[in-house]
């Protein structure tokens, strides 16, 4: 089985979302995705397993392209 993830693909998408200024004012979720539109998530609730799901994805996918390092 191939070690790639969509983290590996020039077409994933993460956004580290805003950190919280104060206990009152808590920052925003943050977020992933597919730019080519395979997946993508708010992840403020997503769950550990089905996140690592959609990131082998790319195992399959038609349109993963290595991401240059």
């Amino acid at each position: 089985m191939s070690d790639i993830t969509c983290i590996d693909c020039k077409h994933w998408y993460f956004d580290g979302g805003e950190r919280d200024w104060s206990e009152v004012t808590p920052g925003s979720s943050w977020s992933s995705a597919c730019r080519k539109g395979h997946w993508s998530d708010d992840l403020y609730d997503e769950a550990t397993a089905s996140y690592r799901k959609k990131l082998l994805t790319a195992r399959r996918c038609k349109d993963f392209e290595q991401a240059q390092y």
